[in-house]
């Protein structure tokens, strides 16, 4: 998941349009039925018994795919970067999403609603996106005056090509892994049991699946360690209610219309 390429767009149109547990008092002593059911209580049926590990991850990238709205948040770093983007969103039923995403130093809130994408930066951040665009000096000052704190709201035909609030799109990376896959020690994510499915990739890279291990067997989070390509991702609160509302046209600068 990476923010990048609506930063990139909105950097351009702005160029452009500028022209720049209880207690007891003491331990109860089980009577002999208690004793008996304890001793002979058959243990807990072993989660996705008579499942490959392949078929698990697979079942659990259904399962979170399906899910009416999630959050996730996750960090990643893209080829030819070295610092990490950070991203925290929450993707509704219909779509919409809202979340903030941190690069090189610099943070952004991002807001999609239909096909409309709204961001809003700090003035670092458009000093950097600015600058990697090729915006002169003297240009990027002023356009950083007009831009920084304000919600810029994108051209809806630039957002409707980047699907950033898509749960498909953010589990892409697991769907390419999701095959010969072992079972590992089973662990917790977010004090929820999880199992842990594993392998090593040809490149070095270490790929961890998360599985919920009650309830609905949703992928709770997907890790890549080592290689050209680490990140980690984290999904939660599925088919919560997520209401996104489009910034205000008071605080809202709008590329399309910025150049006068």
């Amino acid at each position: 998941m990476t923010n990048r390429k609506i930063l990139a767009t909105a950097a351009m149109c702005a160029a452009a349009a500028i022209g720049v547990t209880g207690c007891s008092g003491g331990k109860a002593v089980p009577s002999a039925e208690q004793a008996t059911a304890s001793a002979t209580a058959s243990p807990a049926p072993e989660p996705f018994a008579g499942m490959t590990p392949d078929q698990i991850a697979d079942k659990a990238l259904d399962t979170t795919k399906a899910a009416d709205s999630l959050k996730a948040r996750g960090s990643s770093i893209e080829k030819g970067e070295k610092t990490p983007t950070d991203f925290d969103v929450a993707i509704a039923a219909n779509g919409d999403c809202d979340g903030t995403a941190t690069m090189k130093g610099a943070n952004a809130n991002v807001r999609q609603v239909g096909t409309t994408a709204y961001m809003k930066g700090d003035a670092k951040l458009w000093e950097t996106v600015l600058g990697e665009e090729g915006v002169p000096k003297a240009q990027r000052a002023a356009a950083v005056e007009i831009l920084k704190g304000r919600w810029v709201k994108v051209p809806a035909e630039e957002s409707a090509e980047d699907d950033f609030c898509d749960a498909d799109d953010l589990t892409k990376p697991a769907e390419k892994q999701k095959t010969g896959l072992a079972k590992g020690a089973n662990a917790e994510v977010g004090g929820k049991k999880t199992v842990v499915l594993t392998k090593t990739t040809p490149a070095g890279e270490t790929i961890t699946f998360h599985v919920a291990a009650e309830g609905e067997p949703f992928l709770l989070k997907y890790s890549v360690e080592g290689g050209k390509d680490p990140r980690w991702v984290e999904f939660r609160d599925f088919s919560a209610p997520i209401t996104v509302t489009a910034p205000s046209a008071e605080e809202t600068t709008d590329l399309d219309k910025l150049g006068g």
